[in-house]
This record gives C-alpha cells, structure tokens and sequence, in this order.
C-alpha cells in the first residue's frame, strides 16, 4: 500500500481534498459508504451532490435527463477512427502554421468561450459495488491531462449548427494514431484516451470492484467514524490509484446533454504531473500531415 509513492492530502475550502500521489492530484468532493444503491436511489444521490456544489458556486444546477449511471462499454475505443474539428478563420490560420492548442479541464471550466465552457467539466461521481456494498465517489480529475476535442459528426442537421457555433472550416485528422503519437511526444504525455463524449446530466459511472470494504475497515477505525486526517491519508494511499482510473472516464468522457448536438469525439493525453498551464501549445508542422481541411477553402 502506498510503496514507493509519496501521498499527501490538502483542503480546499468549499470544494474538497485535494489527493496527492507524487505530482498527480485528484480532488475527492464526497464519499459515502453503505448498502448497494437502487438505480433511483444513485441517480437521487448524484443529484444531491451536484446541487450542493453548484449551489456553492451559486450555479444553477441542470434539471437531469433520466439515465442509467455509464459503465465501462459505453466507451469504445476510437483511437483508429478519424476526428473531425470545426474551426473559425483565426483557429484555421494558427492550425495552417503547426501550432494546435491543447486546453485542461480547468480551461473547459473557466473559459470565456460559452460555446466551449462547461463549468462541470472533469467533475463525476462513480459508484464501485461488491456484493450488498457500495462505495460512492465524487472527484474532479483531469489536472494532469490536455484534452482535444474534435467531433464525429460528418453531417446532418446539426452540421449547419457547428458551423455556425466553432467556425466555418472543418478538418479531418487521419490516420488518428500517428498524429496521437506525436503529440504524446511533444506534451511529454504516457497515454492517450480517445472516445466519443457521453451526454448524460448525471455524469455518473457504475462498475463491480472487489476489495472496496478496505474503506470500511479505514473510516471505522478509531473512537470515530469522522474522516480525520490520518484516515484521509491511508485512504488516498489506499485508493488513488482506484480513484483515478474509475473517475476517469465519467469526468472526461462525459457531458451535460445540452451539449448533446456537438456529438464530441475527445482525446486526453495523460502525463506524470498536473499541468501547470490552463493550455498547452504544440509548435509542428509535421502534425500537418495527419490533417485535411473538408469544408471552408
């Protein structure tokens, strides 16, 4: 547990702890451990979580879609498919120099874009069951990752929409993984994730995971059931790896359904260490070979 890392934990008033294992941090807003949840009952919980922390932002909080929570095959893997990406003029001549923009979740959050904003990007909550248990955790994830997004519409109705909301320039991106592997070498990245985006207002994601009454054991040590630091502590050293890669996907890989039309195809580069910078530029013009421009001449 915990061998050959260094963990620590921080508090961030109205937003959580922030856990740490060397340069890489998740941030944990909730968890909840008890007896399995019905399908109802996790999709009233979320709800309840959103509310509490959009109502800290004073953000409105999305009426929710009904929808089962995502599991793992809801994404597949499209690392050998094209991706498409809308563009206006200005992005269009910065693309034609070699020089692509990647931005942080923290960017899709804060950006003054309201097409591109999402102030609930990186934010989920996954459900890990075992047996009659469950363990319920809302994270923000993404401080180590540049995210690219694209989209997989070719066309239809909301072709026209897209156009008029990113730019009247569209480029294909093919073969994918050649220009993935470039980037990766740039941005100093280890892996790379490419799927299509997931629209649900829940952003809620459900798996089978044995070994989760290890948390249990943790929080009912002691005179108190209180999460205290110590407690805290073993948990991030228990569990960072568990909550890093099961909040993965519901975090980045999901999105309100109002962004539903955009129909988004999105690859998330990883790299050892949060990103400093709420954007990373890559300068290439070999990247140029791997990109086509469809519509806009």
């Amino acid at each position: 547990m915990g061998s050959g890392y260094r963990y620590k934990t921080r508090f961030e008033p109205n937003q959580g702890y922030h856990f740490y294992r060397d340069s890489v941090s998740i941030l944990i807003r909730a968890l909840s451990y008890g007896r399995r949840f019905t399908e109802e009952q996790n999709a009233s919980y979320v709800r309840h979580i959103n509310q509490f922390f959009d109502a800290l932002k004073s953000v409105d909080a999305p009426i929710p879609s009904p929808r089962k929570p995502l599991i793992e095959a809801d994404f597949a893997d499209l690392s050998d498919d094209p991706l498409y990406k809308y563009v206006s003029d200005s992005t269009w001549k910065y693309l034609s120099d070699g020089s692509f923009q990647f931005g942080t979740a923290k960017y899709y959050r804060e950006t003054s874009n309201i097409y591109a904003q999402d102030r609930h990007e990186g934010a989920a909550t996954f459900h890990l069951t075992n047996n009659e248990n469950q363990l319920n955790v809302s994270i923000v994830s993404g401080m180590n990752c540049a995210l690219f997004c694209g989209t997989s519409l070719l066309d239809g109705s909301d072709h026209k929409l897209m156009l008029e909301k990113f730019g009247r320039r569209r480029i294909k991106i093919h073969p994918l993984k050649d220009f993935v592997a470039l980037v990766k070498t740039h941005i100093g990245a280890y892996s790379a994730r490419t799927h299509n985006v997931i629209y649900t207002d829940l952003k809620n994601y459900i798996a089978e995971l044995r070994g989760i009454e290890r948390f249990a054991g943790i929080s009912d040590s002691g005179a108190s059931t209180d999460l205290n630091r110590r407690k805290l502590r073993q948990i991030n050293e228990t569990f960072f790896s568990t909550f890093y890669e099961y909040g993965f996907m519901p975090s980045l890989f999901a999105k309100p359904t109002s962004y539903a039309e955009e129909r988004e195809r999105r690859i998330v580069f990883e790299t050892r260490a949060d990103l400093r910078t709420s954007t990373v530029v890559v300068n290439d013009k070999s990247l140029l070979n791997y990109v086509t421009l469809v519509d806009g001449t």
